[in-house]
């Protein structure tokens, strides 16, 4: 529990900030995140291995579960329309209003959900296939100040299945915003079933 992990995937740390935000649920903080991944270690001429590791089974750790950082979806359905409450759409804007149903029975969004895919949090690659770096500080809380989300309010992202989701989770944990719940289950559970609000107006 007291090591330091370093966490980094191939998908401009995508998958990384799920795992990282996986850790954080079950109480283990001393988890980061490789900003640009793979392909910016490689780009920054870091040194590489082909060693393949076989660590050592570690002692057995408790984990210390943290609830709070995570919605339900009953929860939600009767939270959704509480002022102190903002819900942040990472996926496509076509998966936002409804053009691309991703496979659910029902199109659209939450209502009064806000939509900022999580992509847009990234530098541009500086070549095609290329490594895509956070922001710098300044321009992401800017871009998301101008999405409308305020530090004073709960802020429950969501995405199809959780994953990006937590990427904008992890996005505003950088910032400091600390009144955070993730939709763990989001649009999986959320677009098929019958007892939950959707709406495809922006």
């Amino acid at each position: 529990r007291h090591r330091h992990y370093v966490i980094y995937d191939d998908w401009h740390g995508l998958f990384s900030a799920r795992f990282w935000w996986v850790c954080r649920f079950y109480g283990f903080d001393n988890v980061s995140v490789l900003n640009g991944g793979w392909q910016g270690w490689l780009a920054q001429g870091r040194p590489v291995s082909s060693t393949i590791q076989h660590p050592s089974r570690g002692t057995d750790i408790e984990p210390a579960p943290r609830p709070e950082l995570r919605i339900r979806t009953e929860e939600l359905i009767h939270a959704h329309n509480d002022p102190n409450l903002q819900i942040w759409d990472t996926r496509r804007p076509s998966e936002y209003d409804g053009r691309e149903q991703t496979g659910n029975r029902h199109a659209g969004h939450i209502p009064g959900a806000l939509n900022l895919v999580w992509t847009d949090l990234l530098q541009p690659a500086a070549t095609e296939g290329g490594a895509r770096f956070f922001l710098p500080p300044e321009q992401l809380g800017d871009r998301i100040n101008k999405l409308g989300l305020s530090p004073d309010k709960t802020i429950v992202p969501y995405c199809q299945s959780g994953i990006r989701a937590a990427f904008g989770f992890f996005a505003l944990h950088l910032l400091g915003y600390d009144k955070l719940r993730l939709y763990d289950a989001s649009m999986v559970d959320w677009a098929n079933r019958d007892d939950t609000p959707m709406t495809a107006q922006r």
